[in-house]
């Protein structure tokens, strides 16, 4: 499938590893409807464009970019559990750990933590963990 399913799955994995977590809409899960009142988390890789690593036009390419991860929590539930949602997720993304799937090693760069906010009827919270990896053409 390449680089960037290997990426998608070794993002993923971290958070598969958390224990008592809610439903998690994992990208391109078109099926799912939130309900009122369940919490949730969603996922979504936003890659950087590709550059070029060597001067080999065979060479290393670069990719970088955003993991984000939204929580949503019901506002009857509060802002304790909130965060401590958004703590879960960020503690599996420690900086300078690297992920590694196949032959695929991706580096985690930076991890942020992004405001808690009133959506309708939604606490909203997110993690971005910045990533850096390399492929190889073929």
């Amino acid at each position: 499938m390449g680089y960037l399913f290997d990426l998608q799955v070794g993002l993923e994995s971290r958070l598969n590893e958390i224990s008592n977590k809610p439903y998690v809409q994992w990208e391109n899960d078109q099926t799912y409807k939130p309900t009122i009142g369940t919490r949730f988390w969603r996922t979504t890789v936003l890659p950087n464009r590709t550059e070029g690593a060597s001067i080999d036009p065979q060479g290393a390419q670069r990719h970088t970019g955003i993991f984000q991860v939204d929580v949503f929590v019901p506002l009857n539930e509060g802002l304790a559990d909130c965060m401590q949602d958004l703590d879960q997720i960020f503690d599996k993304y420690p900086i300078s750990d690297t992920i590694i799937v196949g032959n695929t090693r991706i580096n985690i760069t930076s991890v942020g933590r992004g405001r808690v906010e009133r959506e309708k009827s939604w606490l909203h919270g997110f993690i971005e963990v910045q990533y850096k990896m390399y492929s190889y053409v073929n």
